[in-house]
């Protein structure tokens, strides 16, 4: 039985690009949403700062600003 090497070495490398492409197709969609929840966490904490500034309530901006009491309070020390 002979094996042509030449299609063995195309069949592999077809193989790989799919598995290297699907690979990074699907890190880059979760850096991508792992950027976008990062991103809406620090305008969240931002908007937080401001509000702690205007002297608004704790539970009112954990509520408005979808943050835990606990979040706020340590945006306030800081």
């Amino acid at each position: 039985m002979s094996i042509d090497k030449e299609a063995l070495i195309d069949d592999l490398n077809s193989v790989w690009n799919f598995g290297v492409k699907k690979g990074l197709s699907k890190g880059l969609k979760q850096g991508l949403k792992q950027g976008i929840q990062q991103g809406i966490q620090q305008q969240a904490q931002s908007g937080a700062k401001n509000l702690i500034l205007a002297g608004v309530p704790f539970e009112t901006i954990a509520s408005c600003m979808g943050l835990s009491i606990d979040e706020v309070k340590k945006l306030a020390e800081n």
